[in-house]
Protein backbone atom coordinates (compact mmCIF):
# COMPACT_ATOMS: atom_id res chain seq x y z
CA UNK A 1 0.00 0.00 0.00
CA UNK A 2 0.87 3.49 -0.32
CA UNK A 3 -0.13 4.52 2.91
CA UNK A 4 2.17 3.69 5.86
CA UNK A 5 1.33 4.43 9.08
CA UNK A 6 4.29 3.62 11.98
CA UNK A 7 4.33 4.18 15.83
CA UNK A 8 1.78 5.06 18.42
CA UNK A 9 -1.07 6.20 17.94
CA UNK A 10 -4.73 6.56 20.19
CA UNK A 11 -8.53 6.36 19.32
CA UNK A 12 -11.83 5.69 20.57
CA UNK A 13 -15.17 5.28 18.55
CA UNK A 14 -18.63 5.95 20.89
CA UNK A 15 -21.71 4.13 18.93
CA UNK A 16 -24.95 3.04 19.30
CA UNK A 17 -26.67 0.36 16.81
CA UNK A 18 -30.31 1.08 17.06
CA UNK A 19 -32.56 -0.42 14.81
CA UNK A 20 -32.70 1.90 12.14
CA UNK A 21 -29.97 4.75 12.29
CA UNK A 22 -26.61 3.78 14.23
CA UNK A 23 -25.10 6.97 16.04
CA UNK A 24 -22.05 8.05 17.89
CA UNK A 25 -18.40 9.69 17.65
CA UNK A 26 -15.11 8.65 16.40
CA UNK A 27 -11.48 9.94 17.18
CA UNK A 28 -7.89 9.18 15.60
CA UNK A 29 -4.99 10.74 17.16
CA UNK A 30 -1.78 9.98 15.35
CA UNK A 31 0.56 12.60 16.41
CA UNK A 32 2.77 10.07 17.75
CA UNK A 33 3.14 8.35 14.67
CA UNK A 34 4.99 9.23 11.44
CA UNK A 35 3.10 8.54 8.37
CA UNK A 36 3.80 8.70 4.85
CA UNK A 37 1.92 8.44 1.38
CA UNK A 38 3.48 7.59 -1.55
CA UNK A 39 6.51 9.93 -1.80
CA UNK A 40 4.08 13.16 -1.29
CA UNK A 41 3.61 13.28 2.80
CA UNK A 42 6.27 12.59 5.32
CA UNK A 43 4.80 13.11 8.56
CA UNK A 44 7.48 12.19 11.23
CA UNK A 45 6.06 11.75 15.30
CA UNK A 46 5.22 14.60 17.07
CA UNK A 47 2.97 16.60 14.57
CA UNK A 48 -0.19 17.12 15.19
CA UNK A 49 -2.53 14.68 12.85
CA UNK A 50 -5.97 13.85 14.41
CA UNK A 51 -9.23 12.16 12.43
CA UNK A 52 -12.59 12.63 14.31
CA UNK A 53 -16.30 13.00 13.46
CA UNK A 54 -19.80 12.17 14.36
CA UNK A 55 -21.54 8.92 12.89
CA UNK A 56 -24.88 9.19 12.07
CA UNK A 57 -27.03 6.69 10.09
CA UNK A 58 -28.78 7.46 6.75
CA UNK A 59 -32.11 7.31 5.34
CA UNK A 60 -31.25 3.56 4.18
CA UNK A 61 -29.77 2.51 7.37
CA UNK A 62 -25.88 3.29 6.01
CA UNK A 63 -23.17 4.58 7.82
CA UNK A 64 -22.19 8.51 7.45
CA UNK A 65 -19.65 10.65 9.06
CA UNK A 66 -20.73 14.56 9.69
CA UNK A 67 -18.67 17.22 11.13
CA UNK A 68 -15.73 15.27 9.95
CA UNK A 69 -12.50 17.07 10.81
CA UNK A 70 -8.97 16.14 9.53
CA UNK A 71 -6.12 18.39 11.41
CA UNK A 72 -2.22 17.90 10.07
CA UNK A 73 0.17 20.25 11.92
CA UNK A 74 -1.79 23.76 10.98
CA UNK A 75 -3.97 22.46 8.22
CA UNK A 76 -7.77 22.21 9.26
CA UNK A 77 -10.44 20.55 7.70
CA UNK A 78 -14.01 19.95 8.33
CA UNK A 79 -16.46 17.87 5.95
CA UNK A 80 -18.38 14.76 5.59
CA UNK A 81 -18.28 11.13 4.56
CA UNK A 82 -21.01 9.28 2.50
CA UNK A 83 -20.32 5.84 1.69
CA UNK A 84 -22.26 3.92 -0.54
CA UNK A 85 -22.13 2.52 -4.06
CA UNK A 86 -20.57 5.74 -4.88
CA UNK A 87 -18.80 7.01 -1.72
CA UNK A 88 -18.42 10.74 -1.64
CA UNK A 89 -16.31 12.88 0.72
CA UNK A 90 -16.81 16.68 0.88
CA UNK A 91 -14.39 18.93 2.53
CA UNK A 92 -13.61 22.37 3.02
CA UNK A 93 -10.54 24.75 5.04
CA UNK A 94 -9.31 27.79 5.96
CA UNK A 95 -6.19 29.11 4.10
CA UNK A 96 -2.90 27.48 5.69
CA UNK A 97 0.43 28.99 5.55
CA UNK A 98 3.10 27.24 3.89
CA UNK A 99 6.19 28.40 5.52
CA UNK A 100 7.49 25.10 7.12
CA UNK A 101 5.39 22.50 5.16
CA UNK A 102 8.91 21.82 3.13
CA UNK A 103 9.68 19.26 5.96
CA UNK A 104 6.48 17.23 5.15
CA UNK A 105 5.94 17.10 1.88
CA UNK A 106 9.19 15.90 0.15
CA UNK A 107 8.56 17.41 -3.42
CA UNK A 108 8.38 21.04 -2.04
CA UNK A 109 11.10 20.81 0.05
CA UNK A 110 13.97 21.76 -1.70
CA UNK A 111 11.56 25.45 -2.87
CA UNK A 112 11.71 26.11 0.75
CA UNK A 113 7.70 27.36 0.49
CA UNK A 114 5.94 30.47 1.52
CA UNK A 115 2.44 32.25 0.71
CA UNK A 116 -0.57 30.37 1.42
CA UNK A 117 -3.34 27.81 0.25
CA UNK A 118 -6.64 27.57 0.66
CA UNK A 119 -9.17 24.91 -0.09
CA UNK A 120 -12.13 26.66 -0.92
CA UNK A 121 -13.75 23.24 -1.58
CA UNK A 122 -13.10 19.25 -2.45
CA UNK A 123 -15.61 17.00 -3.69
CA UNK A 124 -13.92 13.64 -3.90
CA UNK A 125 -16.49 11.25 -5.83
CA UNK A 126 -15.70 7.51 -6.13
CA UNK A 127 -16.71 5.01 -8.73
CA UNK A 128 -16.02 6.43 -10.87
CA UNK A 129 -12.77 8.73 -9.07
CA UNK A 130 -13.99 12.59 -9.70
CA UNK A 131 -12.58 16.09 -8.09
CA UNK A 132 -14.59 19.00 -8.06
CA UNK A 133 -13.79 22.23 -6.56
CA UNK A 134 -11.34 24.83 -5.86
CA UNK A 135 -8.00 25.82 -4.24
CA UNK A 136 -6.62 29.03 -4.02
CA UNK A 137 -2.65 30.09 -4.19
CA UNK A 138 -2.08 33.51 -2.59
CA UNK A 139 1.57 34.60 -3.48
CA UNK A 140 3.06 31.37 -3.30
CA UNK A 141 6.63 31.59 -3.01
CA UNK A 142 8.88 29.09 -4.17
CA UNK A 143 13.01 29.48 -4.22
CA UNK A 144 15.85 27.08 -4.42
CA UNK A 145 19.34 28.38 -3.14
CA UNK A 146 21.24 30.69 -5.19
CA UNK A 147 18.07 31.03 -7.24
CA UNK A 148 15.49 33.62 -8.31
CA UNK A 149 12.19 33.02 -6.62
CA UNK A 150 9.12 32.09 -8.41
CA UNK A 151 5.85 33.73 -7.40
CA UNK A 152 2.59 32.58 -7.71
CA UNK A 153 -1.23 33.58 -7.57
CA UNK A 154 -3.75 31.24 -9.14
CA UNK A 155 -7.31 29.74 -8.60
CA UNK A 156 -7.40 25.98 -9.60
CA UNK A 157 -10.53 24.24 -10.29
CA UNK A 158 -11.23 20.64 -10.22
CA UNK A 159 -13.66 19.66 -12.72
CA UNK A 160 -13.95 15.72 -12.55
CA UNK A 161 -10.82 14.70 -13.91
CA UNK A 162 -9.48 17.62 -15.14
CA UNK A 163 -7.46 20.47 -13.61
CA UNK A 164 -7.47 23.79 -14.46
CA UNK A 165 -5.52 27.71 -13.82
CA UNK A 166 -8.03 30.39 -13.62
CA UNK A 167 -5.97 34.15 -13.53
CA UNK A 168 -2.94 32.51 -12.85
CA UNK A 169 0.34 34.84 -12.70
CA UNK A 170 3.87 33.87 -12.05
CA UNK A 171 6.25 36.40 -10.38
CA UNK A 172 9.96 35.87 -11.76
CA UNK A 173 12.54 38.60 -10.46
CA UNK A 174 9.00 40.81 -9.38
CA UNK A 175 7.90 40.61 -13.21
CA UNK A 176 4.80 38.73 -14.23
CA UNK A 177 4.22 35.93 -16.46
CA UNK A 178 0.91 35.39 -17.59
CA UNK A 179 0.19 31.08 -17.61
CA UNK A 180 -2.60 29.07 -18.38
CA UNK A 181 -2.35 25.34 -17.49
CA UNK A 182 -4.90 22.34 -17.93
CA UNK A 183 -4.23 18.80 -17.01
CA UNK A 184 -6.56 16.26 -18.52
CA UNK A 185 -6.91 12.85 -17.26
CA UNK A 186 -6.22 13.11 -13.65
CA UNK A 187 -6.18 9.71 -12.71
CA UNK A 188 -4.35 8.32 -16.42
CA UNK A 189 -1.69 9.62 -18.68
CA UNK A 190 -2.35 12.87 -17.13
CA UNK A 191 -2.17 14.76 -20.49
CA UNK A 192 -1.15 18.46 -19.78
CA UNK A 193 -1.59 22.18 -21.83
CA UNK A 194 -0.22 24.99 -20.88
CA UNK A 195 0.14 28.92 -22.73
CA UNK A 196 2.39 31.60 -21.13
CA UNK A 197 2.87 34.92 -21.99
CA UNK A 198 5.92 37.12 -20.52
CA UNK A 199 6.64 41.48 -20.54
CA UNK A 200 10.01 42.45 -20.25
CA UNK A 201 10.97 39.92 -17.64
CA UNK A 202 14.37 40.11 -16.52
CA UNK A 203 16.66 37.43 -18.63
CA UNK A 204 19.37 36.94 -16.27
CA UNK A 205 16.93 35.77 -13.93
CA UNK A 206 15.37 33.50 -16.07
CA UNK A 207 18.78 31.88 -17.06
CA UNK A 208 19.65 31.59 -12.86
CA UNK A 209 16.20 29.81 -12.61
CA UNK A 210 16.82 26.99 -15.30
CA UNK A 211 20.30 26.97 -13.64
CA UNK A 212 22.55 28.61 -15.86
CA UNK A 213 25.18 31.20 -14.41
CA UNK A 214 24.18 34.69 -13.51
CA UNK A 215 25.28 37.38 -15.55
CA UNK A 216 25.26 35.97 -18.95
CA UNK A 217 22.66 37.49 -20.45
CA UNK A 218 20.88 41.03 -20.04
CA UNK A 219 18.08 42.65 -21.20
CA UNK A 220 14.38 43.04 -20.76
CA UNK A 221 12.22 39.50 -22.50
CA UNK A 222 9.56 39.21 -24.12
CA UNK A 223 8.00 35.48 -25.01
CA UNK A 224 4.96 34.13 -25.66
CA UNK A 225 4.57 30.00 -26.29
CA UNK A 226 2.61 27.03 -25.67
CA UNK A 227 3.67 23.50 -24.28
CA UNK A 228 2.19 19.79 -23.87
CA UNK A 229 3.10 16.58 -22.73
CA UNK A 230 2.05 13.79 -20.65
CA UNK A 231 2.48 13.11 -16.27
CA UNK A 232 1.66 9.53 -16.28
CA UNK A 233 3.55 6.93 -13.94
CA UNK A 234 6.39 5.88 -16.54
CA UNK A 235 6.66 8.87 -18.68
CA UNK A 236 9.06 11.31 -18.42
CA UNK A 237 7.88 15.52 -18.76
CA UNK A 238 10.82 15.95 -20.70
CA UNK A 239 10.46 13.22 -23.42
CA UNK A 240 6.83 14.17 -23.80
CA UNK A 241 7.01 18.25 -23.90
CA UNK A 242 6.25 19.33 -27.14
CA UNK A 243 5.92 23.33 -28.36
CA UNK A 244 6.89 26.14 -29.17
CA UNK A 245 8.58 29.48 -27.60
CA UNK A 246 8.75 33.04 -29.12
CA UNK A 247 10.97 35.41 -27.63
CA UNK A 248 13.00 38.27 -28.39
CA UNK A 249 15.54 40.23 -25.42
CA UNK A 250 15.76 44.09 -26.64
CA UNK A 251 18.84 46.25 -25.80
CA UNK A 252 20.90 43.63 -23.98
CA UNK A 253 24.22 41.68 -23.74
CA UNK A 254 25.91 38.82 -23.72
CA UNK A 255 28.53 39.45 -21.25
CA UNK A 256 32.22 39.10 -22.67
CA UNK A 257 30.82 38.13 -26.05
CA UNK A 258 31.33 38.99 -29.65
CA UNK A 259 30.77 36.66 -32.49
CA UNK A 260 32.04 38.43 -34.87
CA UNK A 261 35.21 38.70 -33.07
CA UNK A 262 34.97 34.55 -33.04
CA UNK A 263 34.97 34.57 -36.91
CA UNK A 264 37.22 37.04 -37.72
CA UNK A 265 39.34 34.66 -35.39
CA UNK A 266 38.75 32.20 -37.19
CA UNK A 267 39.61 33.66 -40.75
CA UNK A 268 43.22 34.60 -39.68
CA UNK A 269 43.88 30.95 -38.43
CA UNK A 270 46.29 29.69 -41.11
CA UNK A 271 45.46 26.13 -39.90
CA UNK A 272 41.98 26.49 -41.41
CA UNK A 273 41.99 28.21 -44.29
CA UNK A 274 45.72 27.43 -45.77
CA UNK A 275 47.74 29.96 -47.67
CA UNK A 276 44.42 32.53 -48.11
CA UNK A 277 44.82 33.02 -44.53
CA UNK A 278 47.71 34.92 -44.79
CA UNK A 279 45.85 37.46 -46.55
CA UNK A 280 42.93 37.22 -44.09
CA UNK A 281 45.00 38.32 -40.85
CA UNK A 282 46.50 41.17 -42.48
CA UNK A 283 42.57 42.50 -43.32
CA UNK A 284 40.35 41.06 -40.64
CA UNK A 285 43.36 41.62 -37.88
CA UNK A 286 43.89 45.02 -37.54
CA UNK A 287 42.61 47.24 -34.81
CA UNK A 288 40.20 48.92 -37.32
CA UNK A 289 37.92 46.24 -36.50
CA UNK A 290 38.01 46.03 -33.15
CA UNK A 291 35.42 48.81 -32.29
CA UNK A 292 32.90 46.26 -33.95
CA UNK A 293 33.83 43.69 -31.39
CA UNK A 294 31.25 45.05 -28.13
CA UNK A 295 29.28 42.18 -26.68
CA UNK A 296 25.56 44.40 -26.85
CA UNK A 297 23.00 43.61 -29.28
CA UNK A 298 19.82 45.46 -30.22
CA UNK A 299 17.68 42.17 -30.20
CA UNK A 300 18.19 38.67 -29.52
CA UNK A 301 15.24 36.23 -30.51
CA UNK A 302 13.48 33.75 -32.30
CA UNK A 303 11.27 30.40 -32.01
CA UNK A 304 12.51 27.71 -30.03
CA UNK A 305 10.38 24.37 -30.88
CA UNK A 306 10.61 21.53 -28.03
CA UNK A 307 10.36 17.83 -29.47
CA UNK A 308 10.89 14.50 -28.30
CA UNK A 309 13.45 15.91 -25.97
CA UNK A 310 15.00 18.45 -27.45
CA UNK A 311 14.94 22.04 -27.85
CA UNK A 312 15.33 23.65 -31.74
CA UNK A 313 16.02 26.89 -32.52
CA UNK A 314 14.10 27.80 -35.61
CA UNK A 315 15.62 30.11 -35.93
CA UNK A 316 18.11 31.97 -33.24
CA UNK A 317 18.98 35.47 -34.48
CA UNK A 318 21.24 38.16 -33.28
CA UNK A 319 20.90 41.56 -34.41
CA UNK A 320 24.39 44.08 -33.22
CA UNK A 321 24.45 47.73 -34.39
CA UNK A 322 27.11 46.83 -37.56
CA UNK A 323 26.10 43.27 -38.16
CA UNK A 324 23.45 40.35 -37.49
CA UNK A 325 23.57 36.40 -37.27
CA UNK A 326 20.89 33.82 -37.83
CA UNK A 327 21.71 30.24 -36.43
CA UNK A 328 19.40 27.04 -36.48
CA UNK A 329 19.95 23.92 -34.50
CA UNK A 330 19.64 23.13 -31.10
CA UNK A 331 20.02 25.08 -28.10
CA UNK A 332 20.13 23.96 -24.51
CA UNK A 333 18.44 26.47 -22.30
CA UNK A 334 19.72 25.07 -19.04
CA UNK A 335 23.45 25.73 -19.86
CA UNK A 336 23.20 27.67 -22.65
CA UNK A 337 24.93 25.34 -24.99
CA UNK A 338 24.52 25.25 -28.88
CA UNK A 339 25.23 22.78 -31.77
CA UNK A 340 24.03 25.09 -34.53
CA UNK A 341 24.79 26.59 -37.97
CA UNK A 342 24.12 29.77 -39.88
CA UNK A 343 25.07 33.06 -41.64
CA UNK A 344 26.70 36.12 -40.33
CA UNK A 345 25.52 39.47 -41.85
CA UNK A 346 28.32 42.12 -42.42
CA UNK A 347 26.85 45.66 -42.52
CA UNK A 348 28.08 48.72 -44.68
CA UNK A 349 30.04 50.19 -41.43
CA UNK A 350 32.30 46.71 -41.28
CA UNK A 351 32.51 46.19 -44.82
CA UNK A 352 34.12 49.61 -45.38
CA UNK A 353 36.75 49.01 -43.44
CA UNK A 354 37.05 45.55 -44.48
CA UNK A 355 37.63 47.08 -47.86
CA UNK A 356 39.89 49.67 -47.07
CA UNK A 357 41.97 47.48 -45.31
CA UNK A 358 42.49 45.66 -48.30
CA UNK A 359 42.77 48.56 -50.66
CA UNK A 360 39.82 49.46 -51.76
CA UNK A 361 39.94 52.93 -53.95
CA UNK A 362 38.34 56.13 -53.07
CA UNK A 363 35.10 55.56 -54.95
CA UNK A 364 34.25 51.96 -53.13
CA UNK A 365 30.28 51.81 -52.29
CA UNK A 366 29.83 49.91 -49.09
CA UNK A 367 27.72 46.84 -49.26
CA UNK A 368 26.30 43.96 -47.12
CA UNK A 369 28.26 40.59 -47.21
CA UNK A 370 27.26 37.18 -45.88
CA UNK A 371 29.47 34.93 -44.32
CA UNK A 372 28.67 31.12 -43.88
CA UNK A 373 29.43 29.92 -40.69
CA UNK A 374 29.81 26.31 -40.85
CA UNK A 375 29.08 25.38 -36.97
CA UNK A 376 28.70 27.28 -33.98
CA UNK A 377 28.97 25.15 -31.19
CA UNK A 378 30.02 25.70 -27.38
CA UNK A 379 27.68 27.89 -25.10
CA UNK A 380 26.11 31.08 -26.16
CA UNK A 381 28.44 33.09 -23.79
CA UNK A 382 31.49 31.41 -25.46
CA UNK A 383 30.92 30.06 -28.63
CA UNK A 384 33.23 28.29 -31.01
CA UNK A 385 32.83 28.54 -34.29
CA UNK A 386 33.87 26.44 -37.51
CA UNK A 387 34.09 28.06 -41.46
CA UNK A 388 34.12 25.92 -44.29
CA UNK A 389 37.30 26.85 -46.12
CA UNK A 390 35.87 26.74 -49.59
CA UNK A 391 32.91 29.44 -48.68
CA UNK A 392 35.61 31.39 -46.70
CA UNK A 393 37.68 31.49 -49.94
CA UNK A 394 34.84 32.38 -52.18
CA UNK A 395 33.87 35.04 -49.70
CA UNK A 396 37.44 36.43 -49.60
CA UNK A 397 37.79 36.40 -53.28
CA UNK A 398 34.49 37.88 -54.34
CA UNK A 399 35.97 41.03 -52.26
CA UNK A 400 39.17 40.51 -54.38
CA UNK A 401 36.67 40.78 -57.59
CA UNK A 402 35.01 44.11 -56.28
CA UNK A 403 37.91 45.81 -55.58
CA UNK A 404 39.82 44.45 -58.15
CA UNK A 405 36.84 46.31 -60.47
CA UNK A 406 37.34 49.14 -58.93
CA UNK A 407 40.60 49.58 -59.63
CA UNK A 408 39.92 48.82 -63.32
CA UNK A 409 37.10 51.12 -63.53
CA UNK A 410 38.81 54.23 -62.28
CA UNK A 411 42.08 53.63 -64.20
CA UNK A 412 39.62 53.19 -67.32
CA UNK A 413 37.55 56.66 -66.52
CA UNK A 414 40.91 58.07 -65.71
CA UNK A 415 42.08 57.12 -69.44
CA UNK A 416 39.39 56.96 -71.85
CA UNK A 417 36.55 58.91 -69.77
CA UNK A 418 33.95 58.84 -67.39
CA UNK A 419 31.87 55.47 -67.92
CA UNK A 420 34.56 53.91 -69.36
CA UNK A 421 34.79 51.07 -66.66
CA UNK A 422 31.29 50.13 -66.92
CA UNK A 423 31.77 47.38 -69.02
CA UNK A 424 34.29 46.61 -66.61
CA UNK A 425 31.90 46.49 -63.94
CA UNK A 426 29.25 44.38 -65.73
CA UNK A 427 31.73 41.53 -66.55
CA UNK A 428 33.13 40.97 -63.44
CA UNK A 429 29.40 40.89 -61.73
CA UNK A 430 29.00 37.56 -63.38
CA UNK A 431 32.64 36.22 -62.05
CA UNK A 432 31.22 37.42 -58.53
CA UNK A 433 28.36 35.17 -59.35
CA UNK A 434 30.33 32.15 -60.06
CA UNK A 435 32.36 32.21 -57.19
CA UNK A 436 29.55 33.71 -54.82
CA UNK A 437 30.10 34.42 -50.55
CA UNK A 438 30.10 38.24 -52.15
CA UNK A 439 27.46 40.87 -52.02
CA UNK A 440 24.08 40.59 -50.02
CA UNK A 441 21.18 40.47 -52.58
CA UNK A 442 18.55 40.01 -50.71
CA UNK A 443 17.97 41.32 -47.15
CA UNK A 444 18.90 38.67 -44.44
CA UNK A 445 16.87 37.45 -41.82
CA UNK A 446 19.46 38.45 -39.61
CA UNK A 447 19.41 42.26 -40.80
CA UNK A 448 17.81 45.19 -39.68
Amino acid sequence: SDLQLDGDFSGQVEIEWPLTRPQGHFELDAAPASIRYAGLLDKPPGVPARFSGRIVGGSQGQVEVEDLELKLRDFEARGALRPGPRPQLDLRAAPVDLSGWGSLLPGLAPFAPTGSVELRSLRVDGAPLALHGSVELRDVRLQRPERPALQISAEMLLEGDVLRSRGARIHLAQQPVEVEMRVEDLFGTRHFQSMLRAEAVDSDALVQLLGGRSGVLSGPLFARGEFSGRLGEGVGIRESLEGWLDFEIEAGSLAGVSLLEAVFRRMNAPSALGAMALEAGRVFGGRDLQRFYGDRFERLGGRLRVEGGSLLVEPLRMVYRDYGAELRGSLDLSNLSLDTRGVLTLYEAIDAVIARNAGAVSGYTPTRRRVPLAAVTGRLDEPRVRLDPEQVSGFLAAYAVDLYRGRMAETLDRKLGPGAGHAVDQGLRVLQDILGGGRSRDAAPADR
